[in-house]
This record gives C-alpha cells, structure tokens and sequence, in this order.
C-alpha cells in the first residue's frame, strides 16, 4: 500500500495532533524554506520551481503562518512572474549551488508548469478564504484563468491540461502529465472562477487516469501520450533514475486516491498489494504530490500502447 506521510496528511486537511503539525511545520521552514521566501530544492542542486513555491504557500496557510506566506508569495512574484500572462516561469537557478551563497540567479526557463501554477492558485485561494484577503483572491483568479485560457484543450476525453505551454503539443497528439492534475484545487478554483471547466477536468482527468491503466501492474503512467487514435506511454519523457527507459508509473493507490478526491469512495488497487508485483530491483525514489507521499517503482516494462474504451 502507498505511504502516506504527514504531508499528505496536513495537505488532505485530516486530523494530525497539533503538536505533530507545528513541529512538521517548522521542521519544513529549516530546512527548505529561506530567509527571503524561497522554497529549496535540496537535492536538485538547490533550484526553486513554481511546484515548490505552490506547496510552500498552501503549507503556509493550513499553519496559518501569514508571515512565511506573504514572504513566499513575494519571492514567487518578484522571480518567477516574468511572463506576459499571470502565470509562473517554472524553475529558477541559483548563481551557485553552494548553501552559503545561493541567494542570486535567474529564472533559466519562462516555460510554465501547470502543476506549480495550479498549486499557486490553490494557495492563495485558501489564504484568501481564511485570511479574507481580497487581494489573495484576485490573484488566484488571474491565474485560475489564464489556466483556462492558455493551457486547456479539448481532446475525445474531453478537457485536457498541458503541462505547460510550449513542447508538449505534437503533430500527431498531445503529451500530458496525469500527476499535474491537481484534483483538490479544482472545486476550490471553481468557485473563485466560475467556469464548467473546472469540474469537466476533473471528470475527463478521471477518465484519463482509468484509460491509462495500461502498464503490467494495471497504473496508469505519469507521463502520457493522447494521439489521435490511441494513449500510450510518452516516451520521450521517460528516463528513470536507473537509467532504463519505460514507463514512470504511479504508485499503487494514486488511481484510488483520485476516486476518493472525486467522491465515489471506489479504494480497490487492482488486487495489488506489497510486496509489488513485477520487476522492482531498481531503486525505489519518493516525490511528494499533493496529499499523497508516492513510491514511484523504478525500472517497470514498456507499456503497450491502449485503445481507448479498453
């Protein structure tokens, strides 16, 4: 079964001993957070991305720390806010990879994320509900519609998300990263955004993840490729910490995680359980996705490609 770490268990909003989260929280700001509002990527040569920045702020305000929020929302805009619309430049680099002096750098890529920019709306929209903070909810709906207008197109499953704005648009389909949905945020941007769309991406996004369920041990893959006729595994995207090529499969559990989200309550894993079945010599890795501490598989088998309507 999938862990679930206490991070997912402040960002699901269950019930965590108020010890257990000031402590996680302060432990968080330590070691990832700086002086001037930076979410650290320590192990990926201290970069920051827009996905950090959007977990750092929804962080900060289920711990109701105005300052570290406001601190955090100020560095996102004064350095990832270089582009025309209101959405986020996705990765910053510092001038040097040394912890004592990392504070310059640029952002070396305005390409959006549509994960960070989605979980960056998220945020503001719950500081802006518990803090009644208009300004808070103006800028969640800048950029809760700038997603709708830049960065949805409509396929056979209806509504899908790119993962950012350029690259990921092909001649003969579309390449999209199921993890990017980030399914708590769609009710809450709703209704700070009005739009049909919100709820119809969660229903195609639902679809999308039963479709892919393609891979030896039934899970859809991260990255995919909707083309005109059939799904398959985006390959191009695929280079696993191994080394080896194939799928990036998410871990057993994310399919449930994404019904329950949705309200039907279906927790079935495909008859799966620990230990996993299928080939898992390689490396286990962990990256952390709202509400759930997944345990990415790595060195799975190429999936076959998938005919919708399996």
């Amino acid at each position: 079964m999938v862990l679930v770490g206490v991070t997912a268990l402040l960002l699901l909003n269950l019930a965590v001993p108020a010890w257990s989260q000031q402590n996680f929280w302060a432990d968080y700001k330590q070691q990832f957070l700086s002086e001037d509002g930076r979410v650290i990527d320590d192990v990926n040569g201290r970069i920051s991305h827009s996905e950090g920045q959007g977990y750092g702020l929804i962080l900060a305000a289920l711990n109701q720390d105005r300052d570290a929020f406001e601190r955090i929302w100020k560095w996102t805009q004064s350095h990832l806010r270089l582009r025309t619309d209101h959405l986020f430049a996705w990765r910053w680099k510092p001038a040097s990879s040394g912890v004592a002096d990392d504070k310059s750098g640029a952002a070396d890529d305005k390409n959006d994320a549509t994960d960070g920019d989605l979980l960056i709306a998220f945020g503001l929209a719950n500081a802006g509900k518990d803090w009644h903070d208009a300004a808070f909810l103006a800028s969640s709906k800048q950029i809760a519609q700038d997603i709708r207008r830049h960065m949805i197109r409509q396929l056979r499953y209806g509504p899908v998300l790119l993962p950012g704005g350029q690259g990921f648009e092909k001649p003969d389909g579309i390449v999209v990263n199921l993890s990017y949905r980030v399914f708590p945020a769609f009710a809450v941007l709703a209704k700070i955004d009005p739009s049909p769309q919100w709820a119809a991406l969660r229903r195609s996004g639902l679809q999308l993840v039963e479709a892919a369920r393609f891979s030896p041990l039934e899970l859809p893959p991260d990255w995919l490729f909707i083309g005109k006729k059939d799904l398959q595994v985006a390959k191009e995207k695929i280079i696993l910490p191994s080394g080896k090529f194939g799928p990036d499969p998410c871990p057993p559990g994310m399919a449930a995680l994404y019904k329950l989200i949705a309200g039907t309550g279906d927790i079935q894993f495909g008859g799966l359980t620990p230990p996993y079945q299928g080939e898992t010599k390689d490396a286990h890795y962990f990256s952390v996705t709202l509400g759930l501490l997944t345990n990415y598989v790595a060195g799975a088998k190429p999936a076959e490609s998938q005919t919708p309507g399996r």
